[in-house]
């Protein structure tokens, strides 16, 4: 089986792609298509943290809340409040409500801001020991 990390990254790459096809030809399906995979990167990238120190989170209508518990639970309440955020927009908002992509979480373009808080969680875990900011 493909690891988590890999996983993560692979999302990440399609989902840049994907974003960037989708604005430079004016395609809202593969923007949001985009936005689904970005948002499965940060879910991958999360379970690998969490399987790096023993957890699994729970499944179904738990999965959530039992990720930004995790986060909450190792010092991290900013990327607890981040997956929160990214679930709303990303998965929420963007992908099954066809939103545009936020334009004031971050500085810069929105697919930039994205594709920055996806690669930031898809790196290396050891930044997410508590006081890693």
């Amino acid at each position: 089986m493909q690891p988590l990390l890999d996983v993560a990254r692979t999302f990440l790459l399609t989902a840049r792609e994907e974003i960037e096809q989708g604005f430079q030809v004016n395609d809202y399906v593969k923007v949001r298509d985009g936005a689904e995979k970005a948002w499965n990167a940060i879910v991958q990238a999360t379970d690998h943290a969490m399987r790096v120190r023993g957890r699994t989170p729970l499944p179904g209508r738990e999965s959530h809340r039992d990720r930004r518990e995790f986060f909450e639970g190792i010092g991290r309440s900013d990327l607890a409040r981040d997956f929160t955020y990214f679930a709303e927009r990303l998965h929420g908002d963007v992908f099954y409500a066809g939103e545009r992509l936020p334009l004031t979480r971050c500085a810069g373009t929105s697919r930039r801001c994205v594709t920055a808080s996806v690669r930031s969680r898809t790196g290396d875990t050891a930044d997410m020991a508590p006081g890693a900011h």
